[in-house]
């Protein structure tokens, strides 16, 4: 997340993907819905400090 606090990403996906859950006394860190996103990159290039980066995995991969 770089230390900076913004949510553009959320904001920049059509889909909803990307929740921010509230933590009381904390910053809010973003999930993904794996199953709502399709990789579009819309959060990649709306992010003003290059904290997003997209991993693709391959048909049937499971994230560790």
């Amino acid at each position: 997340m770089n230390g900076v606090v913004c949510r553009i990403c959320g904001d920049r996906c059509e889909t909803e993907a990307i929740r921010f859950r509230l933590k009381t006394g904390a910053v809010s860190i973003p999930e993904i819905d794996d199953a709502l996103c399709t990789g579009c990159g819309a959060c990649q290039f709306g992010c003003p400090v290059d904290a997003v980066t997209i991993r693709y995995q391959a048909a049937g991969a499971r994230a560790a």
